[in-house]
C-alpha cells in the first residue's frame, strides 16, 4: 500500500450551492442494499462455515436475493445451495429440497457442473432422511453421471458411498457392496479418513446383514484402527 503526502491545492471560488433533494423510495431501497450488500454477504460465510445455521439463514437468504438481483446464474446457483444445506440441517426438508433442486437446474444452466454434484449430493441426503432411499438412489446415480471436473471431487466419491448406504436400506446389497468398495478405493486414493471410516463400518454391517463374519470383523477392525 503506497500512502501519499498530503498536497496544497489553489483556492478556488466557492461553488454554487446545489440542490439537495430527498432520495425516493426505489433510491431509498438501493442505498439500504448497497449498504447491506458487503455485511449479509460476510454474515452468510462465517456463519455457514462455522455452521452456525440458525443465525446463517437470514443473511443468506439476503445474499440470494442480492444474487437474483445481479442476475448472475452460476452465483445464484451457489447461494440458492447453501440455503438449501441450510434449511436441511434445520430439519425443513422439504423446503430444503425445492430449493436444492432449483440450485441444481440453475447451476446445469450456467455450466457449474461442480454444484449440481453438491445439489444432487445434498437431494440424496434429503430423500434419505425423508425415508425415500429410492429417490436417493436417483440424486446419487444423476450425480455419478457428471464428467470433467466434478468427478475429481471428494463429493464425487461421497456420492457413491452413499448411493451404496441407500442401497443398503433397500436390501440391495450386491450394489451396495460394489458402490461402498468404489468408494472405499476413492477415499483411500484422496486419503480422505472420515469418508474410509463410514465406508468401512458400512461395508461391515452389509457383510454382517450376509452372515460372512470374517469379513465383517476385518472390516469393523480397519474402522476402528483408523479412529
Amino acid at each position: 500500500v503506497v500512502s501519499l503526502a498530503p498536497f496544497a491545492m489553489a483556492q478556488e471560488p466557492a461553488p454554487e450551492p446545489s440542490v439537495v433533494t430527498e432520495p425516493d423510495d426505489q433510491a431509498r431501497r438501493d442505498i439500504r442494499d448497497a449498504e447491506s450488500a458487503p455485511r449479509s454477504s460476510e454474515l452468510c460465510d462465517r456463519e455457514y462455515k462455522a455452521r452456525r445455521y440458525q443465525q446463517a439463514l437470514a443473511p443468506c437468504k439476503s445474499r440470494l436475493e442480492q444474487a437474483v438481483s445481479s442476475g448472475n446464474k452460476k452465483t445464484i446457483a451457489e447461494t440458492r445451495y447453501r440455503v438449501g444445506v441450510i434449511l436441511a440441517a434445520l430439519n425443513r426438508q422439504q423446503v430444503a429440497l425445492e430449493e436444492l433442486e432449483r440450485s441444481q437446474q440453475e447451476a446445469s444452466e450456467a455450466g457449474a457442473s461442480r454444484t449440481v454434484l453438491y445439489a444432487l449430493n445434498r437431494q440424496g441426503a434429503v430423500h434419505q432422511k425423508m425415508g425415500n432411499p429410492a429417490r436417493a438412489i436417483s440424486a446419487y446415480s444423476q450425480a455419478l453421471a457428471l464428467t470433467g471436473p466434478a468427478a475429481q471431487t471428494p463429493s464425487f466419491v461421497h456420492a457413491q458411498a452413499n448411493r451404496g448406504a441407500a442401497r443398503f436400506q433397500i436390501g440391495e446389497y450386491s450394489g451396495a457392496l460394489d458402490d461402498l468398495k468404489t468408494a472405499r478405493k476413492g477415499y483411500e486414493k484422496i486419503q480422505h479418513k472420515a469418508g474410509l471410516t463410514s465406508t468401512h463400518i458400512n461395508l461391515g454391517l452389509i457383510h454382517q446383514a450376509l452372515g460372512d463374519y470374517r469379513y465383517a470383523q476385518t472390516e469393523f477392525e480397519n474402522a476402528i484402527g483408523l479412529a
